[in-house]
Order: structure tokens, then C-alpha cells, then sequence
């Protein structure tokens, strides 16, 4: 099989994505303190129909837990849920659970499997402890590709969406990007930017620099779209705004305060908490 656009790692170097891979482990463990964590939790019935769900291990908000679904990129054909461990921590210690996704992927499984394995998975998040009305869609490359397509067939189903160099037209995208998922005929109807369904609240992160997705598919998306998304090119960032390593970390870093912000979480008890003895 041919190297895949979206993988930023060549294979050639397998050393270098087995130490990146540990890399992920060993920062999600280190963020993890009084973190519960249901791996590999089944939403259908395929080997890939699963999520990794991370929850701060404190009393849950009385309309159940603001939640984040982190959808990895890959092109559509590779990638794990494992890639976006890191991220949940950082989302469960302010109190939004997180729910890192597989679905099934191409060749094996042509468009729109991905798609419906993602709107499976969060039907079946909804009918957990979650508050339904603050529910967001966190997408990397083909994840945030993925984070669209379900915010334009659901917009009622979410508060915001975030995505990080998400290919949002297809039929311009670069040669052999998508070709084992997608037909000529779908790519036009599997793009976002061809659709004209309303959004909810949406932040596009795309690098000035990103050689993968073009950020002028950012820029045309967000001029068809002023209202209902906000646009940061992170300058000199490339493809999942990896490099540079400060630009990229501060932009993700904004982005999660925006979903903080957007969501308005309630307040919530806490086991923390001192509880004073009622004068009787």
C-alpha cells in the first residue's frame, strides 16, 4: 500500500512511530491522577467499533458530564484512537469527559462506514451519563473532515466543533488523498464545503504551512461560513500542527480554553471539597 498523505510519519522509520507511540502513553499517564478510564468500550459490533472514554473520578454535574469525542486522523485508513490519548486528560480535569473513538477504515470499509461508525458512536454516547446538551466533536486531518460531516447531518446533537487541518473539499484535495475511501462520484457529497446545512459554533486550527490539506480550504470554508466559524492559521504550522512545537502547543491550548468557554459548563459538586458540620 502506498505511504498515505496524512501520515506524518514515513515508514521507513518504524522506530520513530514506536517511540512516538510511547511518547502518547507515557504523557497520558502522567496526566491521568484521579482519572477513571473504560478502554475499549464496544459501540457496535466490529473490532474497531470502540472507545477509550476518560472521566474525572469526581460527582458528576446533575445533568450528567459535558463530554468531548476525539476522532483521529489517518487518512481515512490508518490511525488509532490511542493517538488522541494525550488530549483527553487535559479535557477531564476541567470536567468535560472525553471519548476517544476508532471506526472502521478504508479500503476494507468504503465511505460513509467512517461516518456512521462516528454518528454510531455518539448515539451510543448519549444514551450515557452525559449532559445532551453540551457535547463536542474534537477532529484532527480526516478526524475534523469527520467532525464536520457529522455537525452538518446533526447539528442539533452538539455545542461546538473543533478541527485541525480538516480537508473540507474533496474534489480539490491532492492526488491519491482519499482514493481507497472514496469514489469520483462521493467526493463531492462527502465535502463539507458542498454542503449548505447550518453548524454549530466551529474553530478551524490550520498551519500557514500544512503541504497535506492546503489552508486556502480552511480560508474558503470559513469566507462561505463567517458566522458560524472562527478561522486561526497558526503561522508556520504544519499538518496536525506538530512544528513548530510552541506555535502548535499554544493553539491547541487555546482551542481546548474555547471549548471550556463555549460549552459554559455548569457547576458541579466535588469529593475535594471541605463539607463544614451544620449547626443543629
Amino acid at each position: 500500500m502506498a505511504e498515505n498523505p496524512l501520515i506524518h510519519l514515513p515508514k521507513a522509520l518504524p522506530t520513530i512511530n514506536k517511540v512516538n507511540a510511547l511518547r502518547r502513553r507515557v504523557v497520558t499517564q502522567a496526566r491521568s491522577f484521579d482519572i477513571i478510564n473504560w478502554e475499549n468500550t464496544s459501540y457496535g459490533n466490529g473490532k474497531l467499533q470502540a472507545m477509550d472514554i476518560h472521566e474525572l473520578n469526581d460527582l458528576c454535574p446533575r445533568d450528567g458530564w459535558p463530554t468531548v469525542v476525539l476522532i483521529h486522523g489517518g487518512g481515512w485508513e490508518q490511525g488509532d484512537k490511542s493517538d488522541l490519548s494525550h488530549y483527553a486528560p487535559l479535557f477531564a480535569k476541567k470536567g468535560i469527559m472525553a471519548c476517544s473513538i476508532n471506526y472502521r477504515l478504508a479500503p476494507d470499509h468504503k465511505w460513509p462506514t467512517q461516518l456512521d461508525d462516528l454518528l454510531q458512536s455518539i448515539a451510543f454516547i448519549r444514551e450515557q451519563q452525559v449532559d445532551l446538551q453540551r457535547i463536542a466533536l474534537w477532529g484532527i486531518s480526516a478526524g475534523g473532515h469527520l467532525a464536520l460531516m457529522a455537525a452538518l447531518q446533526q447539528p442539533e446533537w452538539f455545542k461546538c466543533v473543533v478541527t485541525i487541518g480538516a480537508p473540507t473539499d474533496l474534489t480539490t484535495t491532492p492526488a491519491g488523498l482519499g482514493t481507497t475511501c472514496f469514489s469520483e462520484n462521493q467526493r463531492r457529497i462527502a465535502s463539507p464545503f458542498h454542503h449548505s446545512g447550518t453548524l454549530p459554533p466551529t474553530l478551524i486550527l490550520h498551519g500557514e504551512l500544512d503541504r497535506v490539506v492546503p489552508p486556502s480550504q480552511a480560508e474558503e470554508f470559513h469566507r462561505t461560513r463567517p458566522n458560524d466559524t472562527t478561522l486561526m492559521l497558526i503561522k508556520d504550522g504544519d499538518h496536525g500542527l506538530r512544528w513548530p512545537l510552541i506555535n502548535g502547543w499554544r493553539a491547541k491550548r487555546k482551542a481546548i480554553s474555547w471549548v471550556v468557554d463555549t460549552m459554559d459548563l455548569p457547576p458541579r459538586g466535588s469529593k475535594w471539597k471541605r463539607r463544614k458540620k451544620k449547626n443543629r
